[in-house]
């Protein structure tokens, strides 16, 4: 039988000892597929989660949509977040 991705993520988790359902989670979520999947799952499970997203403006507007995405999904299923502009050298946000 082959398990779903959630049930593999459980699993997993449980075996490491990684967290439980008292656990008060911060995700660093960056808007790229892996890290919007790590907090689908994180949702799934029903973990108290916030949403952190530093903004290092590094490719313009690509760079701000990520943060527009990752502040929607965010709002769209309750999650605290927590957001930063980081500025470089290189550019200034």
């Amino acid at each position: 039988m082959q398990l779903s991705m959630l049930d593999e993520f459980l699993g997993f988790s449980q075996k490491y000892n990684l967290f439980n359902r008292q656990s008060r989670l911060l995700l660093a979520v960056s808007g790229g597929i892996d890290s919007m999947v790590m907090t689908y799952l994180f949702l799934k499970l029903g973990s108290n989660t916030g949403i952190a997203h530093c903004n290092f403006c590094l490719r313009g507007i690509e760079s701000d949509k990520d943060e527009e995405l990752v502040r929607n999904y965010a709002n769209e299923n309750s999650i605290p977040f927590y957001s930063h502009p980081v500025c470089h050298k290189r550019t200034c946000c």
